[in-house]
């Protein structure tokens, strides 16, 4: 069972993959309780993430 703090991970993942269309939100993974998948599409996203985490602390 995901903890409070997975939940609050997961819904800020979600509100980035709505502005940054190249970082995938697995809901039906994370619907179904897949988590492995979850963990695997997190995986494939980290170099999104990275990057999209850079540029915001360069306008920041």
């Amino acid at each position: 069972m995901p903890t409070d703090l997975t939940y609050e991970l997961l819904q800020r993942w979600e509100l980035i993959a709505e502005v940054i269309p190249t970082i995938d939100y697995p809901e039906e993974a994370i619907e179904e309780g897949d988590w492995l998948k979850v963990y695997n599409t997190l995986a494939n996203n980290r170099f999104d993430m990275e990057e999209a985490s850079e540029k915001l602390a360069e306008g920041a």
